[in-house]
C-alpha cells in the first residue's frame, strides 16, 4: 500500500508508475512474488487539509483487511516525502488504535508486515539542521516546505506569536513522525541521502523506531536527491537506481515469506 509524496498538496497516486512497475518486475522476476500496488489517492491541501489524508490512509489500510479480506502479514505500507510521513501516523494510530476515538471501537487492526520510508519528511518544525547543511545540495528549499506545511496546516497561522503552542503543534506525532509512538511495530527500512533536506529527518525517524524496540534498516546513500529512489532521473545513474530498486524488492520479499 503506497502513499505519494508532494508536501501534502500536490501529487497523485500513479505518479510513480516508473518505479512501480520495476519494483513489481524485480519481485516476480527474483523472487517469484506476484505482488500489486494500491496506491491511495488522498485528499491533498488546502481543500482538504489535516487531519484528512491521516483518516484517508488508515481507512485504505482497513479496506484492504476488512474488505478485501487481505491479511495484515502480506501488506507492506510504503511512502516517500509526504507520502512517508502519512505512513508513519498509519503506524502510530495502528499501534495507539483505542487512543484514537475514530478508531477505538473498531476491530483490532494489526501492524502491516513491514514499512518503508523513502526520504521522508519526518520533522515539520522550523529548525532542522540538514535544512542548512543541506540547502545548496538538494532541488527540495526550505521556503518550498514552509508552502506546502502552511497550505496542510493552517491551524499554524493561527498561532503566530504562540511558540510554546506552535512547538506543541508541530511536535504532535500525527504531524512530525519523529515523535510517533511505534511500540510493537514490524521491521522498517528507512531511505534518505546525506546530501538531501529531509536527511536529519529521516535518521531521526530511525532512531526512534530504535528507541522503541522496533527493527530498522537503512538505506543510506551518500550523494543523491530527494526521492532518487521514486524517480530514476533524480537519481546519479540509471543502474544505481536499479539497485536500489533492487535492495527494495529484496526487503519486501524477506517480510512477505
Amino acid at each position: 500500500m503506497y502513499m505519494h509524496g508532494g508536501g501534502f498538496v500536490t501529487g497523485h497516486a500513479a505518479m510513480y508508475m516508473k518505479c512501480f512497475i520495476a519494483l513489481l518486475d524485480s519481485l516476480q522476476g527474483k523472487h517469484g512474488l506476484r505482488a500489486a500496488i494500491l496506491s491511495v489517492e488522498y485528499p491533498l491541501g488546502p481543500e482538504a487539509p489535516y487531519p484528512a489524508a491521516i483518516h484517508a490512509c488508515v481507512d485504505a489500510y482497513r479496506y484492504l483487511i476488512h474488505t478485501l479480506s487481505v491479511s495484515p502479514t502480506k501488506i507492506v505500507l510504503a511512502g516517500d516525502s509526504a507520502g512517508g510521513a502519512l505512513v508513519g501516523t498509519t503506524l502510530h494510530v495502528l499501534a495507539n488504535q483505542r487512543d484514537f476515538t475514530e478508531y477505538a471501537t473498531l476491530p483490532p487492526l494489526a501492524m502491516p508486515a513491514g514499512s518503508i520510508f523513502l526520504s521522508p519528511w519526518a520533522d515539520l518544525r522550523d529548525d532542522v539542521p540538514s535544512y542548512e547543511t543541506n540547502r545548496s545540495t538538494d532541488f527540495l528549499s526550505v521556503r518550498g516546505l514552509h508552502g506546502f506545511r502552511a497550505a496542510y496546516l493552517p491551524a499554524l497561522a493561527q498561532l503566530d506569536g504562540d511558540q510554546d503552542a506552535r512547538d506543541a503543534l508541530l511536535a504532535d506525532p500525527l504531524v512530525s513522525i519523529r515523535h510517533g509512538k511505534y511500540t510493537g511495530a514490524s521491521p522498517v527500512l528507512v531511505a534518505f541521502s546525506k546530501v538531501e533536506l529531509l536527511q536529519d529527518g529521516g535518521e531521526m525517524l530511525a532512531r526512534q523506531f530504535e528507541a522503541q524496540g522496533v527493527q530498522v534498516d537503512r538505506l543510506c546513500r551518500d550523494d543523491q536527491m530527494h526521492v532518487w529512489i521514486n524517480e530514476p532521473t533524480f537519481a546519479t545513474s540509471l543502474d544505481l537506481w536499479k539497485q536500489d530498486i533492487t535492495r527494495i524488492a529484496d526487503w519486501v520479499n524477506d517480510r512477505l515469506i
